[in-house]
Formats: C-alpha cells, sequence, structure tokens
C-alpha cells in the first residue's frame, strides 16, 4: 500500500511539475528548478532501463543514466511533454522518459561498445564456415559469403575468427605490421605484411632442407588450430606462444588464469600434446631408465654447485618449439 501510495504521489507531483514547467519562461530559474526535480523523480526509471542496456552492452550503469537524463532533458526543452494524457491520478510521463532514455543509452553504448551478437542460426554458419575453410585453405569471410552472408555480415563474422593459421614468417613479422595496421586502414595492412612476408621469405635460402622446414611448421600449426579451444590454449602458453617475451606459462599461472585446477591443466596439456603428436605422426620420448642405487649406500639428494648450475635460456618471440614438445611426454 505504502509503494501504491508512493508512486501516485510521485505520478502527482510530475504533472503538476509538468503544468507548472508549461506556465514558467524558458530558462529561467524557476525552469530550472522544476526541470531539476522532475531529473529526481524520473531518475528511477531511468536507472532500471540503463541496468537493462548495461547488461547486453557491458558498460557502466551510471554513464548510461547521464545520457538518458541528457536527451530527456533536451528533447523536454525542444518539445515540453503535455501532461494529462494518462488520466486523473497518472502519468505517461515516465514512459515517455524511458523510452527516449532507452534509445540515447544504447545509441552512447555503441560509440563504447560494438559486440557481435551471435544468434544460434549464425554460430551454426561460422563453425560450418570454420570447417569448410580449414578444409579448402581459404579465408573464413569467403565461404560465409558462399552461404548467402552479405559482405558486412561476413566480414564481422569472419575477419574476427581465426581463418587460417599463419606461416613461421607471418608470425615473425606480425608484430611490425600490426603497429602499422593501426595506422592505416586494414586493406593497407593486408597488403603491406603480404609485401615484407614476401621480402623475408625471399632474405632466407630456399633450399630443400629449408622448404621441408616451413612445410613441416606449416602441418604443425594446422595440427595445433585443429585443437579444442582449452587445449590450444593451454599447449601455445606452456610453448610461450603469443606469451610476453616468449616466456613458457607454468601450470600454476594458466589455472589461476583459465580458472582451473593443475590436475585439469595437467590434463588439458597432457591430451593436446597426445592429439598433436597423433596428428604428425611423432612418438613419444621413451621413458629414461632410472639410475641403479648402490647397496648399502645412503641415499642422499644430489645437489650441484652454484657454479655448475645453468640458467634455462629464455624463449625468444616467435619461436615454434611445437616439434620438439610433440615428442616429449
Amino acid at each position: 500500500m505504502k509503494t501504491r501510495d508512493a508512486t501516485l504521489a510521485a505520478a502527482l507531483e510530475m504533472e503538476a511539475l509538468l503544468y507548472r514547467l508549461l506556465q514558467v519562461p524558458s530558462g529561467g530559474l524557476e525552469a530550472r528548478r522544476v526541470e531539476s526535480r522532475l531529473a529526481e523523480l524520473v531518475r528511477p526509471h531511468l536507472v532500471r532501463v540503463a541496468r537493462q542496456v548495461a547488461r547486453a552492452w557491458r558498460v557502466p550503469v551510471e554513464d548510461l543514466v547521464q545520457e538518458g537524463l541528457l536527451a530527456v532533458l533536451t528533447r523536454q526543452r525542444a518539445h515540453p511533454f503535455r501532461p494529462g494524457a494518462a488520466g486523473a491520478g497518472r502519468s505517461a510521463y515516465p514512459a515517455w522518459a524511458m523510452q527516449l532514455g532507452r534509445q540515447a543509452m544504447q545509441a552512447a553504448a555503441l560509440t563504447w561498445s560494438s559486440p557481435v551478437h551471435l544468434t544460434d542460426h549464425a554460430r551454426k554458419a561460422v563453425r560450418r564456415a570454420k570447417r569448410t575453410a580449414a578444409a579448402e585453405g581459404v579465408e573464413v569471410s569467403s565461404v560465409l559469403r558462399r552461404q548467402g552472408l552479405d559482405a558486412e555480415t561476413a566480414r564481422a563474422l569472419g575477419e574476427g575468427a581465426v581463418a587460417k593459421p599463419l606461416s613461421l614468417e607471418e608470425v615473425l613479422s606480425s608484430r611490425d605490421a600490426g603497429a602499422e595496421g593501426r595506422d592505416a586502414s586494414s586493406e593497407r595492412g593486408s597488403r603491406g605484411l603480404a609485401a615484407r612476408t614476401e621480402v623475408l621469405l625471399s632474405l632466407v635460402d630456399s633450399t630443400a632442407e629449408r622448404l621441408a622446414l616451413v612445410a613441416q611448421r606449416e602441418h604443425v600449426l594446422w595440427a595445433l588450430y585443429r585443437l579444442p579451444k582449452l587445449q590450444r590454449q593451454v599447449v601455445q602458453a606452456c610453448m610461450g606462444l603469443g606469451r610476453p617475451d616468449g616466456q613458457e606459462a607454468t601450470e600454476r599461472t594458466l589455472a589461476v588464469e583459465l580458472r582451473l585446477t593443475h590436475a585439469q591443466v595437467r590434463g588439458l596439456r597432457e591430451a593436446g600434446l597426445a592429439r598433436l603428436r597423433a596428428e604428425l605422426g611423432v612418438e613419444g620420448a621413451a621413458p629414461e631408465a632410472a639410475a641403479p642405487v648402490a647397496r648399502g649406500a645412503l641415499r642422499r639428494p644430489r645437489t650441484a654447485a652454484a657454479r655448475l648450475v645453468r640458467q634455462t635460456p629464455r624463449q625468444e618471440a616467435g619461436q615454434m618449439p611445437l616439434l620438439a614438445v610433440a615428442g616429449r611426454a
């Protein structure tokens, strides 16, 4: 009952303020006072709308509320709202403000964040396109266009996904290409990346051994791309791919980043390496034979002198030791 009385009182006050706003001169102190009180009364309604928009677009709620209030105030000054349309004891001003505020909030959220909301049909189309692109060795966007999607949708769904794995030279030159691509257009950046890749390929030796090694690395990348998402992430991180300075990630770090247990991370790594070995035809290394323990001797932990300890060299960015790791357990 108290809530109903409060709602009725707020509606009556809104109607009175709207009538008062039509009578006072526009831009005066009295008009500012009335507008301020109207903003206080309509703010709870705009907060409800802002929470819905913020949940969908992942933007701050307070910023959306301010955008909605500004849009309502601007429209109110340009085209004053006429009270009395909802009948006695009711006010249509909150519904009008919520509709206008929602439009302004969505327009503002579109400039702050532009997510791609995929339907089930679009997800299935993308999965089919990825399989076809992997089999044919083409880009995902081209397959989506063949499926009948328009150019903008195909570009939005295809370019954001991994269309095809990059070669070693493209991986090594992607850092420089990314910096230049941010300043230039997407098309010019793609042409520059292709040109730099050709230059790098012309600089390296074109012997049969080198070409075989490049083809082998391409095969490894394709096998890595076909792994499930979590297995691919764990294997890449354990190899240092995509990590700062090529530093290999530990199980503890991956468990924190992926919110998994150590056993789950270890299982994903072993499963991913097993699939890579099966895909590449590489057999795991045989377990080393344990050193025999001398009879009657006390087994003590072996410690190395400080001068004999060697620091493991840090892996340089762009290295791809997948072939070596795929062979070990």
